[in-house]
């Protein structure tokens, strides 16, 4: 954020932590067992990924 280019959570973060919504950010999904076990066990309709820099 900013010329210091330093880490910030968004508007929309910080709206979905207001709300109590659960938050997911792996640092990385492949390999990563424990995450895709949590996501199967909720066994969602949907699911939206967002990245960028």
């Amino acid at each position: 954020m900013g010329r210091g280019m330093k880490f910030a959570e968004s508007d929309v973060k910080k709206y979905a932590v207001h709300k109590n919504f659960k938050i997911y950010q792996p640092e990385k999904i492949k390999q990563n067992e424990e995450f895709i076990k949590e996501i199967k066990e909720l066994n969602p309709d949907v699911i939206c990924v967002v990245a960028y820099r």
